[in-house]
Parts: structure tokens; C-alpha cells; sequence
């Protein structure tokens, strides 16, 4: 199991369509993603990742299992990183 810390650059956090783009960014990898923020949900579930209420400044875990984790943890990274949402 890979993992990563990220710090939220997000002005507005993880809203609805974060939350969507994030589950659609981790689907298009093999691996099994992880958002951990105080619970830890699957990122195939947006509603369980909006449902953590992450807001900008956050720290949050990244965990991926699978082949290709290092590439989707650096994806979903990149996205909860930018500043643009």
C-alpha cells in the first residue's frame, strides 16, 4: 500500500464537483484509492468523499493499492494541490 500526505490548496475544499472529478480521476486507475480525513473512504464513492467535509487547509492521507498507485496518488495529489477549483 502506497501513501501520501497532501495539504488542501482547494480555495473552496472538496465540494461536489471535487468530489466528482476525484472519484473519475481515481477510477480511471486499477488501483483501489483511499482519502483518509479522520475516516478513510474509498474514492469510487463521492458522496462518502464529500462527505468528509475537507476544506482548504486541510491535511489529509492519500492510500492506494494496486500496480499503479504511485501514478493515481500523484493524480489525485496534483488535483486536491491546485488552487483552481
Amino acid at each position: 500500500m502506497r501513501m501520501r500526505e497532501v495539504d488542501v490548496a482547494l480555495p473552496r475544499g472538496v465540494h461536489a464537483r471535487v468530489a466528482a472529478q476525484l472519484t473519475a480521476t481515481a477510477a480511471s486507475y486499477s488501483s483501489s484509492v483511499f482519502l483518509r480525513a479522520g475516516r478513510s473512504v474509498s474514492l469510487a464513492d463521492t458522496m462518502a468523499v464529500l462527505g468528509l467535509g475537507i476544506a482548504h487547509g486541510d491535511r489529509v492521507m492519500l492510500l492506494a493499492d494496486g500496480r499503479d498507485g504511485a501514478a493515481a496518488l500523484e493524480a489525485v495529489a496534483a488535483m486536491l494541490e491546485s488552487v483552481e477549483d
